[in-house]
């Protein structure tokens, strides 16, 4: 097995997930209707109620989904912690793992992700695709701990 391989961890769709998907094609839907013009995204109520159920999903204590105004295709993760040298092993004391990963309500871990508008509305993207963006940067706030 290739090295790379073992940076991805699949854990399946459940109801949050699926909801969260949900979100991201209405969203989508939106953007499609006003033909690509600038709205606020970012306080619709898909973005927090996907916030909410990444809180759920994955243990943050809060989560931001922002979709930014550049046109560059861009997709990022800023996990919201004080220490980066204590990461590691503070990820791993706070970490619970059960057919997927979650932090531990004490925790307290706050994460942002951040997906341009440039990739969020490129039509050469279907929205699960877009979703497994997300879902990848959102992979990066445990991949120190795995």
């Amino acid at each position: 097995m290739d090295y790379k391989q073992l940076l991805e961890v699949y854990f399946g769709e459940n109801q949050n997930i699926k909801e969260m998907q949900n979100c991201i094609t209405e969203l989508r839907k939106i953007v499609r209707k006003n033909n690509n013009k600038f709205i606020a995204l970012n306080t619709s109520k898909y973005v927090q109620k996907f916030n909410r159920l990444a809180e759920k999903e994955w243990g943050f204590k809060s989560f931001g989904l922002s979709i930014t105004n550049s046109f560059v295709i861009d997709a990022y993760n800023l996990p919201v912690l004080y220490d980066y040298r204590m990461l590691t092993k503070w990820q791993q004391k706070n970490l619970l793992v059960s057919n997927g990963f979650k932090y531990k309500p004490e925790a307290n871990y706050c994460a942002c992700v951040y997906i341009s508008r440039g990739l969020f509305t490129n039509e050469n993207f279907t929205d699960r695709e877009i979703f497994a963006v997300l879902l990848h940067e959102i992979g990066h706030n445990f991949s120190t701990a795995i």
